[in-house]
């Protein structure tokens, strides 16, 4: 991987209209918070609104990866860097993917996790 390049690109697709809602904006906040406390640092955030702005930047990128979000998704910290370390292990990857969790809030008790796990290939 070139050092002085960025790596990863991340497209974040915030909702189909750009003045968006009170509640997209919050989970766009989210997204963008759990995306600076990545330790891996060699990334580039496009926030988009539509599918069709979305291949357009998928289509100019130039970084070596994508990682495709929604506003309101996050990532653990250690998450991109393990991305990284995994491709540069084994070159002949194409596609990184993962298990994930889906939190529920409900009044005032803790959120809780739901792990959705994907099959393997």
């Amino acid at each position: 991987m070139d050092p002085g390049k960025g790596v990863i690109l991340v497209v974040v697709l915030a909702g189909q209209d750009p003045a968006q809602s009170g509640l997209e904006l919050v989970n766009l906040h989210q997204t963008k918070e759990s995306l600076r406390a990545q330790t891996f640092v060699s990334w580039r955030l496009v926030v988009v609104h539509s599918l069709e702005h979305r291949e357009r930047e998928l289509s100019e990128a130039s970084e070596e990866f994508v990682v495709l979000m929604e506003a309101g998704d996050w990532l653990e910290p250690e998450a991109l860097a393990r991305c990284v370390d995994i491709v540069q292990d084994q070159p002949s990857i194409d596609v990184v993917y993962s298990d994930h969790d889906m939190w529920r809030c409900s009044g005032d008790e803790p959120a809780t996790g739901e792990p959705v796990y994907k099959p393997a290939w």
